[in-house]
């Protein structure tokens, strides 16, 4: 496939990316209601499989029943921090693949070195570029085409 120009068009990259977004779930973490709705619809509208927690007990019952791909998380919550999440969800041998990106509203390089030393893909801070989170859930996505990671699981957009 090629444009006017002649240039040719990347279209089985294309699709090929469509195919991994298609099938793969992020389970979006934040008690900030607004913050976690505008989030989700962002993701939704590029494709994503979103699911939403709002509490670090709630998004681990809904790590051991889904299939999630990639967590989105901010670092406090309430009942269990996203690092908490992370670190117990890394010792259970079902899921210890999936990703994590953090975002947190207190500026904490102790907090923020914990993260990435216990595996996390990258720690924001507020308020988050959500170009940098899309780099990375992009990125996180394809690494898990590559291993073969994927999911059949509905998705909470409409």
């Amino acid at each position: 496939m090629s444009t006017q120009n002649g240039a040719s068009v990347p279209y089985e990259k294309n699709e090929r990316r469509h195919k991994v977004v298609s099938r793969m779930s992020i389970l979006l973490i934040e008690d900030d209601e607004e913050s976690r709705m505008y989030l989700a619809r962002l993701l939704c509208k590029l494709g994503y499989k979103v699911k939403e927690a709002s509490r670090g007990g709630e998004a681990l019952d809904m790590l051991e029943e889904n299939d999630i791909s990639l967590v989105i998380s901010d670092v406090f919550l309430p009942e269990l921090s996203g690092i908490e999440i992370m670190k117990k969800l890394k010792r259970k041998k079902r899921n210890k693949n999936v990703r994590f990106i953090f975002f947190s509203g207190f500026v904490d390089e102790q907090m923020r070195q914990e993260a990435l030393q216990e595996g996390a893909m990258g720690y924001f801070f507020k308020p988050v570029n959500i170009m940098q989170i899309l780099a990375l859930v992009g990125a996180g996505m394809e690494l898990n085409s590559i291993r073969g990671d994927s999911d059949d699981q509905g998705t909470n957009c409409g």
